[in-house]
């Protein structure tokens, strides 16, 4: 994943990945960047737990922040592709984009 390979570097001040796709446990070692890892519940390139670990792996380096949130009832692509009827699909991807503004 690309988001992460540059927060390898200094090349960018903070990294946020969103419903992201397959990240490994040596990448996230080499993190140096605050990060943000914004999930969802249902995602068959990137599961919850994989996602847990590997913010387990970020919270054990205090040089780094982090931060991850699983978003319930939804699944890859969730802030990407939905439907503007769905009011639940719409309200958990305006969450997902102030959390990851914030």
């Amino acid at each position: 994943m690309t988001v992460v390979k540059l927060a390898k570097y200094d090349s960018i001040q903070a990294a946020v990945i969103l419903h992201p796709g397959s990240i490994s446990e040596d990448d996230i070692h080499e993190v140096k960047v605050p990060i943000a890892l914004l999930g969802a519940e249902t995602d068959h390139l990137c599961l919850p737990e994989l996602l847990t670990k590997l913010n387990g792996i970020l919270t054990e380096k205090p040089e780094v922040d982090n931060f991850l949130k699983i978003y319930p009832s939804v699944k890859h692509g969730w802030i990407l592709m939905y439907s503007d009827d769905n009011e639940f699909a719409v309200k958990v991807a305006e969450a997902a984009h102030s959390d990851m503004l914030n």
